[in-house]
C-alpha cells in the first residue's frame, strides 16, 4: 500500500511536471506572438507615417525626386500617392 502511495506521487509529480512545461511553452509562444504584432503595428505606423508626410510636401508642390530623397520612399511610390491626390 506504501509502495502504491509513492507511485502515485510519483505521477502526481511527473504530470505536474509537464502541465508546467506545457504552461510555460504556451506563454513563452504568446509573449512571441504579442511582441511580433507589436513590432508588426510600430513598422506599419512608421510606414504610414511616412507616407502622410509625403502626402503633405505633394500638397505644398514639393518636387517629387525631393520628396522620394526626404523620405526615403521611391519615386514611384511617391508618383502613386500624387496621383491618388
Amino acid at each position: 500500500m506504501v509502495e502504491a502511495k509513492k507511485q502515485i506521487e510519483g505521477m502526481k509529480k511527473t504530470y505536474l511536471s509537464w502541465s508546467l512545461r506545457d504552461y510555460d511553452a504556451r506563454m513563452e509562444a504568446r509573449i512571441e506572438g504579442r511582441n511580433e504584432g507589436i513590432a508588426i503595428g510600430e513598422k506599419r505606423g512608421r510606414t504610414e507615417g511616412i507616407r502622410e508626410a509625403a502626402r503633405n510636401m505633394i500638397a505644398k508642390h514639393y518636387p517629387v525626386a525631393d520628396i522620394a530623397e526626404i523620405t526615403g520612399l521611391s519615386l514611384a511610390e511617391v508618383e502613386q500617392l500624387a496621383a491618388q491626390g
